[in-house]
């Protein structure tokens, strides 16, 4: 398993990186997928488990590298964390320690939720940074993290930043008190959701609500994860309501100190759309089988219109997702926004449009400079130009590349091995580690689409 091969790695302080290329490439006319959990979900549903201290069983995680690290860092926070037959054992109840391990903390981004977990469970945290996927040009770009704090301090919390890192202490002795937070504050867009901080935001007001009596969340972000939440929110006692735009959370939590909850977390809709997409290029027809369609219906409406408007079709048979091939696409012009397609999937939509009728454009309104991977695209003759934070794609027929492509973030790893398949590209998709953050089983699910992959070091 490459995840868990690159966590050791990591954890040993070995510098390791994957490169992956192409040695079959024969596809198959029909594919079955089976998929595991949504890893945004299961950041989640870890930091809820560990802010009202419960034992929970996660039975479909993603087997990825940041849930070795979640295992690790649970583990050295005084709980119990383990993974057995791919089920995700996670006991919170004696969690003790509330800094968060440096090493532990940099490998990704999701440990910065467990900032306001901890304020939830323990009343404090210490905390020295995320790591996972710099998204942008470059390489050194940071994730944001003031959004996250403004969030806990709406909430009461005491924030203070030094040299090494943030420190936090809360006094949650009095949970009756009403707070009302609307997520509109972090946009970059006074009318509309816009920006990279809302999702964050959301999710941290959801968090913080398990220590309140009464909490309006106004204007939030509600996708797939936010779903995935509220759900386990209940799960623990809560009540919990969404309309008028609003988020309401109200009541106290009713745990059962004795009992383990067992949560089944929204299959992985990134894998959905990414295989999705191979699938259609490659004239397979793809069978998702039983997926959680209620969330997935709602948390991948827009790429689903999107589907639909380009000239693919889908259908759902029950609680299996079938997506037919498709040879021409129509051109469209997406703006992608907190509540329209999600960042992360707009790369897959770049490559099916390389392949459409006319000319199509992208402007992206979350992560803004979420393009490098358009380089690795134009090296096998994709037709693609930015300017500012829109892209404009042109038709073009793809060619080979015998070029290195650098991974760089989970998306444009994704996006690039996907062109290198299509064009039966030669290259070396190098810093491959990153597609391993986010794909469970990547090999194994291309296997079934018809293609094999070498990984190897470098």
């Amino acid at each position: 398993m490459y995840s868990k091969y690159l966590f050791d790695s990591y954890f040993k302080g070995i510098d390791t990186h994957l490169n992956l290329s192409i040695i079959c490439n024969n596809p198959n006319s029909e594919a079955v997928m089976c998929l595991d959990g949504y890893k945004h979900s299961m950041v989640q549903i870890i930091a809820l488990a560990l802010a009202s201290k419960t034992a929970v069983i996660i039975d479909n995680p993603p087997l990825v590298i940041d849930t070795h690290v979640f295992v690790a860092l649970i583990n050295e926070l005084g709980g119990k964390a383990r993974i057995i037959n791919e089920k995700l054992i996670l006991d919170m109840r004696n969690i003790s320690v509330h800094t968060i391990p440096y090493r532990l903390g940099q490998f990704i981004h999701g440990s910065m939720y467990l900032c306001p977990a901890l304020l939830c469970a323990l009343g404090e945290f210490n905390y020295y940074g995320s790591g996972g996927c710099r998204i942008g040009n470059s390489i050194n770009s940071e994730r944001p993290i003031a959004h996250i704090i403004s969030v806990m301090r709406e909430f009461g919390a005491v924030i203070t930043c030094d040299q090494f890192g943030h420190h936090g202490l809360y006094n949650n002795a009095n949970n009756t008190e009403r707070v009302e937070i609307d997520i509109k504050r972090y946009s970059t867009d006074p009318y509309i959701l816009s920006g990279e901080l809302v999702g964050g935001a959301t999710k941290v007001a959801i968090l913080m609500s398990l220590q309140k009596d009464y909490v309006v969340i106004k204007n939030p972000y509600i996708k797939t994860d936010v779903l995935d939440m509220i759900r386990f929110v209940r799960m623990l006692g809560k009540n919990v309501t969404i309309e008028n735009d609003m988020i309401v959370i109200s009541g106290k939590l009713h745990l059962q100190t004795n009992n383990t909850i067992t949560v089944s977390l929204t299959e992985c809709i990134s894998e959905i759309i990414t295989y999705s997409t191979l699938a259609v290029l490659q004239n397979t027809k793809l069978r998702f089988k039983n997926l959680s369609k209620q969330t997935i219906t709602k948390g991948i409406q827009p790429e689903l219109s999107l589907f639909r408007n380009m000239g693919i079709n889908y259908q759902w048979d029950n609680n299996d997702l079938i997506v037919f091939p498709c040879k021409t696409f129509v051109p469209q012009h997406i703006d992608v926004l907190p509540n329209t397609i999600q960042s992360d999937h707009h790369p897959f939509f770049t490559l099916l449009l390389s392949f459409g009728v006319g000319t199509s454009s992208i402007t992206e309104h979350v992560w803004k400079n979420r393009y490098y991977y358009i380089n690795n695209l134009n090296k096998m003759n994709c037709s693609i130009t930015q300017k500012d934070n829109s892209i404009y794609i042109n038709p073009a027929a793809m060619t080979q590349s015998d070029d290195d492509l650098p991974g760089r973030d989970v998306r444009c790893a994704a996006v690039t091995l996907l062109a290198m398949i299509v064009s039966n590209s030669r290259s070396k998709l190098t810093e491959a580690e990153h597609i391993f953050r986010g794909y469970s089983r990547l090999c194994e699910h291309l296997h079934e689409l018809g293609i094999t992959v070498d990984c190897f070091g470098g």
